[in-house]
């Protein structure tokens, strides 16, 4: 790296951090590499770098090494499977800072997309994800949709929770010599049934009955950004927590996790879907209601600019129809909540008789 570029990167990034912006200003892999070191120092929470084409050696994961930040925005940056598969690696832990991650416009493909689909399964942190534009088609599609609701755990996930809890017995019987006063956290155990999923949810649910009978109102950015605030009181913060250790129902045969239950905003428009990925979508809602309370799970979807004109009327409106219950769910949980907390204030207030 020359001094010339070292100067001309020192000006850019003391022009555009205050703003949090390093914007189609033609960024190389060894400046993303300069930035993130300097990122890792600062209190930047949200970062644009949007317009940065990046054919090889993409290293925009590197950016995710810094502990601080919550909003990410890799729009029009070229971002391939192999760069792809990067960030993921990054973004498999559970407890990531990452709130929102914008990929919009790049060539992920099917490729980019399951290792979007691997990284959900494990990350409960990321709550608004845009994935427009990527040239994603039904397979894709469906391997995000299946991250999103209860899936069994694949061999290496099985090593992995196995693996976790040999080193939690190790470390607890080196630090205290008496067996009997470790208690592990014992896994859920249910008895599976095929016809109902073995996880319950203890907010109601009521399935579609008429299709198109209700609209889903897109809300507006700002609408999503104060649910994706609001929503991010309920993240675990265990630092001990792993949905392949906590999450989890065993039986003899399989081993179930419930699935991603954070994401509440998925943007998946003017990609290459049409009606079976349509339907994983329509799948998912409908699991994801029956499994989750009504203030987790997907709450807002994009599908704009997908091929669902073709046949695909009725689960466009099942998707509709999903989402307005769940707004519905959602308010009347608010509303509940707040009623019963003016309730507590005034029985707060009321003199004490002694």
């Amino acid at each position: 790296m020359t001094l010339t570029t070292l100067i001309l990167f020192k000006s850019q990034f003391l022009l555009f951090a205050w703003r949090n912006r390093l914007e189609f200003c033609n960024l190389t892999p060894q400046l993303v590499s300069k930035l993130a070191e300097r990122l890792y120092d600062t209190y930047i929470t949200d970062l644009s770098l949007n317009g940065n084409k990046i054919d090889k050696h993409q290293n925009f994961h590197l950016l995710l090494e810094q502990p601080q930040l919550k909003s990410l925005s890799l729009k029009y940056c070229f971002i391939k499977p192999e760069g792809m598969k990067n960030i993921a690696d990054k973004l498999t832990k559970p407890l990531h800072s990452l709130l929102i991650l914008n990929l919009a416009s790049n060539m992920l493909y099917d490729d980019g997309a399951e290792h979007v689909a691997r990284m959900l399964r494990s990350n409960r942190s990321i709550m608004s994800l845009n994935l427009s534009d990527n040239k994603i088609t039904n397979k894709g599609c469906k391997a995000v949709m299946l991250s999103l609701t209860e899936f069994e755990l694949s061999p290496d996930e099985i090593c992995f929770k196995r693996k976790r809890n040999f080193e939690k017995l190790k470390n607890a019987l080196n630090s205290e010599p008496n067996l009997n006063e470790y208690v592990p956290d014992p896994p859920l155990t249910a008895k599976k049934s095929s016809s109902k999923s073995t996880f319950k949810d203890t907010s109601s649910g009521t399935v579609p009955t008429k299709k198109g009978s209700t609209k889903f109102k897109d809300k507006s950015a700002t609408d999503a950004a104060s649910q994706i605030s609001t929503s991010s009181q309920n993240v675990n913060f265990d630092p001990d927590y792993h949905p392949f250790i906590n999450d989890v129902i065993e039986d003899q045969q399989t081993i179930l996790c419930k699935g991603n239950d954070v994401l509440i905003n998925l943007n998946l428009s003017y990609n290459n879907i049409h009606k079976e990925g349509a339907q994983a979508i329509v799948d998912t809602l409908y699991h994801q209601q029956q499994l989750f309370a009504a203030d987790r799970g997907l709450s807002r979807i994009t599908t704009e600019g997908n091929n669902f004109h073709n046949g695909c009327l009725l689960e466009v409106d099942a998707i509709d129809d999903i989402l307005a219950q769940k707004a519905t769910r959602r308010s009347s949980v608010r509303s509940r909540g707040s009623s019963q907390r003016k309730s507590s204030s005034k029985v707060s207030l009321l003199p004490q008789i002694t």
